[in-house]
């Protein structure tokens, strides 16, 4: 269930992170609740948490309220269930979950190329190894990705699990944006985590 100071909270954090100034949760929330918070802003808060509870269950509060700071500089609670901020968060959550899509669709054709690469050689790691292994001193990881047999997410992949270093002057100027992306790469493969801990096992046995 949702409460109003789960809304409150979320909506204090976002509102840090748009105006770039800290903020400090109330110690003594219902004192806080009662006393400091407006008729109104009771009423729009105890409204949000139901519909987050419930008809809402499935969106993500704080996105959602980042939709409503960007749409509206002074976004205040009243405006929370105002149309606009509705459509750009299932527009953006459709973007997500599509990208979402192609990540794992790359990664997954990433790992049946690797897996057909190293099908004839002997490895305890499948991408421990493969990451490591060279041909004519480059690694192939580099030229596979070069040649676009495995993905940016794939090569950000084995970066993340300690396989690979590509911040060296050998590759550095070879994959420019993986270098620019990796963080947002990351980040994405971090949330992935339970789907890439099935490839390991599958492809490790």
């Amino acid at each position: 269930m949702v409460t109003e100071q789960d809304v409150y909270n979320k909506f204090m954090k976002v509102k840090s992170q748009s105006n770039g100034k800290p903020y400090r949760l109330p110690k003594d929330w219902v004192k806080h609740y009662s006393e400091k918070l407006s008729k109104n802003a009771q009423d729009n808060l105890t409204r949000a948490s139901k519909y987050f509870t419930t008809l809402w269950c499935d969106i993500d509060i704080e996105k959602y309220i980042e939709c409503g700071f960007e749409l509206f500089p002074k976004f205040s609670y009243h405006q929370i269930f105002n149309k606009k901020i509705m459509v750009l968060y299932k527009r953006r959550d459709k973007l997500v979950k599509s990208e979402l899509k192609n990540m794992k669709h790359e990664i997954i054709n990433s790992v049946k190329f690797v897996v057909t690469f190293m099908k004839d050689k002997e490895y305890n790691n499948l991408f421990s190894e493969y990451s490591r292994f060279t041909l004519e001193n480059r690694h192939v990881i580099i030229t596979h990705y070069l040649q676009n047999h495995i993905s940016s997410y794939f090569v950000s992949w084995m970066i993340a699990e300690g396989n690979f270093e590509i911040y060296t002057n050998e590759y550095e100027s070879s994959v420019p944006f993986i270098i620019k992306e990796y963080r947002s790469m990351f980040i994405k493969l971090q949330n992935n985590k339970s789907f890439l801990n099935q490839i390991k096992e599958k492809v490790n046995g």
